[in-house]
């Protein structure tokens, strides 16, 4: 119902003036309080509409110019949900039962048209009216709702849309954290400078709770009484509603910065590590340059482990320090047309020492030599060290790990085969995973090197895919994007 204006507003559409007439005394008769308005034609019930807002319309099927169906499109192409109930005559039953198919609300045979009649179709109407347009801006208000992104904007946005929900004169969300002082936002009418103004306006409260999943209390979600002056049936039904949808925000807020402290105190935790580390390691790494020059042998064998020790303690803090970078969303990545081959055969080079401990073999397989690709190539490197690392860790003495380069569309899809024992399936799915490790058992490494190379491959615009069997091997494939030019 339209309170401001304080009267329904009734359209009436039928061109027979007898039947207007009719439709007109019978809504004089009901304690409705309806003011009519009269359209003969469908062009006429256009411009009716054009001139104002309408509560409700009564619609006869057989007009000139159209029919009843036009006329539900003229309402609904005007975004307005008015409802319609179509008049038809004796008869015509199934058509009425169509029309409400395509969106009349209830229809009412000429003949039996009565003030008891016609004021109980009208009041059903406008209960099915209100409440999908209650359905509408809940749904609305909690998506607002469910889009704040801190426990602050969430209250906020909560008041907002629980006072304008229930056309409120106020609306006030409090927050109770133990320990803490409570956290209140409040939304006020225009007309309104401060609570007090509405209190003193003799305002009447209507409140529900806000509470945790697992029910313990988070607060209060409060409104005064609406501009119309009570609160309608149903109110405090909508209202719990929202505030439930609330409750469900403002604990997901809550997590979210909870996570969003706990990843500040790694990086801050990371990056004093990584300083106060480097410094002693720097130092440790000099005065290991300094034995070298005169000591035996023996000692150089002492000397040798721990210039290991010392860059495998570098690589794992620039491992950190990259997976953080990753998470962030802001790891580096200055990409350049690079021929693919040679960052294959310097990847090679570069896991030579290492594969001869092991006792494998890292091959060139088959390789597109006229591929460029538009990379990084320094963490090219970076992900083929980590992944032929991985290779050469569970493969067995004397075996080979082949790289092949295949150029598809506008991606060069590098693969790093083994002949190693094979992923379980459990663990493929987890194997790009921070910190996972397939080996639980294993001490080499701290499990980010999958991690860090799918973080690279993405930020280049590729992805990174394993594809394993047991008593298979492993295979990890990843792409890049091709450069424009090929080598010649």
């Amino acid at each position: 119902m339209n309170h401001e204006r304080g009267r329904l507003r009734i359209l009436i559409v039928d061109d027979d003036v007898t039947d207007r007439t009719a439709g007109v005394r019978a809504l004089a008769a009901t304690d409705l309080g309806a003011e009519t308005t009269e359209a003969e034609d469908v062009d006429s019930a256009r411009e009716r509409l054009g001139e104002g807002e309408f509560d409700c319309a009564l619609v006869d099927y057989y007009l000139p110019g159209g029919d009843g169906t036009d006329v539900i499109r003229a309402i609904a192409s005007r975004g307005a949900s008015v409802p319609v109930i179509v008049l038809t005559g004796r008869g015509d039953e199934q058509l009425a039962v169509d029309l409400m198919r395509q969106g009349a609300s209830d229809y009412i045979v000429k003949s039996d048209l009565t003030p008891q009649t016609i004021a109980q179709s009208i009041r059903r109407a406008l209960r099915v009216a209100r409440a999908e347009r209650a359905a509408e801006c809940l749904t609305a208000a909690s998506l607002r709702i469910h889009a704040a992104l801190s426990v602050t904007e969430t209250l906020e946005v909560t008041a907002t849309q629980a006072r304008q929900l229930l056309a409120a004169q106020a609306a006030v969300t409090r927050l109770e954290t133990p320990g803490s002082d409570p956290l209140e936002c409040v939304s006020l009418a225009p007309k309104f400078a401060s609570l007090d103004a509405v209190n003193a306006a003799g305002a009447q409260w209507l409140h529900v709770s806000l509470s945790s999943h697992d029910g313990a209390p988070l607060g209060k979600l409060s409104v005064a009484d609406p501009a119309e002056g009570a609160f309608r049936r149903g109110d405090e039904a909508m209202l719990r509603q929202l505030a439930q949808t609330a409750s469900i925000a403002l604990e997901k807020a809550r997590l979210v910065k909870a996570a969003q402290d706990a990843a500040r105190m790694r990086d801050e935790v990371l990056a004093i590590v990584s300083h106060d580390l480097r410094s002693p390691l720097n130092t440790i790494a000099m005065s290991a340059g300094l034995l070298r020059e005169g000591v035996g042998k023996m000692e150089l064998g002492l000397v040798d482990r721990i210039d290991r020790g010392v860059k495998r303690m570098n690589r794992m803090i620039a491992d950190l320090l990259d997976a953080s970078c990753i998470d962030e969303g802001r790891l580096a990545v200055v990409a350049r047309p690079e021929k693919a081959p040679a960052i294959v055969r310097e990847a090679i080079d570069n896991a030579e020492p290492i594969a001869g401990v092991r006792g494998c073999h890292v091959v060139c397989g088959s390789v597109d030599e006229s591929a460029v690709i538009l990379a990084d190539r320094l963490r090219m490197l970076q992900v083929l060290s980590n992944v032929i690392g991985n290779a050469i860790r569970f493969s067995p003495a004397s075996a080979d790990i082949t790289i092949d380069v295949d150029a598809q569309d506008a991606f060069a899809w590098f693969s790093v085969r083994d002949r190693g024992p094979g992923i379980e399936a459990e663990h493929v799915g987890r194997l790009f995973d921070r910190y996972y490790k397939a080996d639980l058992e294993s001490r080499e490494g701290a499990g980010l090197g999958l991690f860090i190379a799918r973080g690279i491959v993405e930020a280049h615009g590729g992805r990174i895919l394993v594809e394993s069997a047991l008593g298979s091997g492993t295979t990890i494939r990843f792409s890049i994007p091709l450069a424009a030019q090929r080598a010649p």
